[in-house]
């Protein structure tokens, strides 16, 4: 029910719930290893809560996943300690996102999709593409690979694959192959350089290759 990012010397907490320190908790964690001090929460009249969040630490802005789950909140971090409310994107279903450099990866849960928005301006949203995955279950996660080409997307769905796409041209986006562990349900996925990371329930942690972007290498 929580999640944690940083940024600078600030880490903040998405939580589902209400009541003492709902919201996006605000933690100072400059007096690390001694203490951390807690600053405040975000949150508005209509978003308490947040399943999920990404901090595009190079422009300074954390995107939030509206408690609706309907689209995702556009938070400048100017400044860190006291956020500000931009805008809203809706999307029509959304479950996570993960964002770097102006772009913003959203998994559409329900909608069985993933899109990708160039939010260079934050007022106007720009939608790059929408992929709608073929006989596909709730999208969970997406994770763009260190250069951008390629993007892993899980859904939380029983014998539901991990999919590894292609997406160097937008206008024509490529399932280049597809992994599943042995507890038949993937949860995130999350690369480090050439490594993609994918939690997955009773099989524990998988660690594939992609230093060939064509495949996965277990």
């Amino acid at each position: 029910w929580r999640e944690l990012k940083t940024y600078q010397n600030y880490c903040y907490v998405a939580s589902e719930c209400t009541g003492t320190n709902q919201g996006i908790m605000i933690i100072d964690m400059q007096y690390l290893p001694d203490s951390v001090h807690y600053i405040k929460s975000h949150f508005t009249a209509s978003d308490i809560r947040a399943h999920c969040l990404s901090i595009d630490t190079v422009k300074g802005y954390l995107y939030a996943v509206k408690q609706n789950y309907s689209g995702f909140r556009v938070i400048s971090l100017a400044n860190p300690a006291n956020p500000t409310e931009v805008s809203v994107v809706t999307t029509g279903d959304l479950h996570d996102i993960t964002a770097h450099n102006d772009t913003v990866y959203a998994a559409e849960a329900n909608n069985r999709s993933f899109s990708i928005w160039n939010m260079a301006n934050k007022t106007a949203a720009q939608l790059l593409v929408r992929v709608v995955i073929p006989s596909g279950g709730y999208v969970h996660n997406i994770w763009p690979s260190a250069d951008g080409s390629h993007v892993a997307t899980t859904e939380e769905t029983a014998f539901k694959s991990v999919k590894w796409l292609d997406i160097s041209n937008l206008a024509n986006v490529q399932l280049k192959q597809q992994f599943l562990g042995a507890s038949n349900l993937a949860h995130n996925a999350h690369i480090q350089g050439n490594r993609l990371f994918l939690s997955h329930y009773q099989s524990g942690i998988y660690m594939l290759d992609i230093s060939n972007p064509d495949t996965l290498v277990p």
